[in-house]
């Protein structure tokens, strides 16, 4: 009796997040499958089970520590509604745990992932708008390899922990190394507001790669601590460096200096604003000839 219940009664499950979410995604499905999965795994009487969530979840914000321990409180960015499912997500599975005694789950925080030869959409989305940022200093940043999170995923499912655990490869990248690594040569440099107003319309259009509520992820930090997952023995084989240029797509304009990409930028965003303004001045003048005739 007890050896048959071993066999079909599975300890662990396991449920990550990330592959059900998507930029152009508002959460809501993500919320339905996590309640789901948490109904199932109650049917089947899973006393253990992890949760991959995603450290976005913690927000970007000026007042932020360096770096974000699992202890520091979730303020995603609320206009930015996916990852408030991610945090809405984690409290269901906290109320899973607490139900019944006995319960125990592993929610894991990843920074962004790429796998190896495919393009992140979240990637590509923070390298725009980090490449599109006016300011002098960007924020150090990071990114996982994908056969990292799955080591991880591996040693939860065997160690059980109760817990939230970081996942992120050893430091970050510098804010000044990103921008060399993140620019592009038609990178428009316009003022903040306008850039967000842009970036609202393409994403309405679905023209654009950044959602509301991405940009203060290119602007304030929110590096994580690895400490506490490394204490159960895992160890990142691939730095943020690498996980990046594996997770954005490289152009033959990659090969420039990142000045003269700099240059090219500025010259299309002068051409952008000149004919912007022609335009208006154009619109008015019409408008007053109008007026004028009337």
């Amino acid at each position: 009796m007890t050896q048959s219940a071993q066999t079909t009664v599975p300890c662990t499950t396991v449920l990550n997040a990330q592959s059900l979410a998507s930029l152009r995604d508002d959460g809501a499905m993500l919320i339905k499958q996590t309640r789901i999965f948490l109904d199932d795994a109650s049917t089947r009487q899973v006393t253990h089970l992890v949760f991959v969530s995603s450290a976005m979840v913690y927000g970007a914000w000026e007042n932020n520590a360096v770096p974000l321990t699992e202890d520091a409180p979730l303020r995603p960015d609320p206009e930015f509604s996916l990852v408030c499912a991610f945090a809405v997500a984690e409290a269901l599975v906290e109320d899973w745990r607490s139900a019944v005694s006995g319960r125990s789950s592993t929610i894991l925080r990843p920074v962004p992932v790429v796998t190896r030869g495919s393009t992140s959409s979240l990637v590509a989305a923070l390298a725009q708008a980090a490449g599109s940022e006016m300011s002098l200093s960007l924020p150090a940043a990071q990114f996982l390899n994908s056969s990292d999170l799955d080591t991880a995923i591996e040693i939860c499912c065997k160690k059980c922990p109760d817990g939230v655990f970081n996942v992120s490869p050893d430091g970050a990248i510098s804010g000044e190394r990103l921008r060399k690594l993140a620019a592009r040569p038609l990178q428009l440099r316009l003022p903040r507001f306008a850039v967000e107003w842009v970036d609202a319309m393409r994403w309405r259009a679905e023209r654009g790669p950044i959602p509301p509520g991405l940009r203060s992820y290119s602007r304030f930090s929110w590096v994580v601590s690895n400490d506490r997952l490394k204490q159960l023995g895992w160890i990142p084989q691939v730095t943020n460096e690498e996980a990046y240029v594996e997770g954005t797509e490289g152009s033959f304009f990659d090969g420039l200096s990142a000045k003269r990409r700099q240059e090219i930028g500025l010259i299309a965003s002068v051409m952008v604003i000149v004919s912007v303004v022609t335009l208006l001045w154009r619109l008015l003048r019409h408008r007053s000839r109008r007026n004028n005739i009337g």
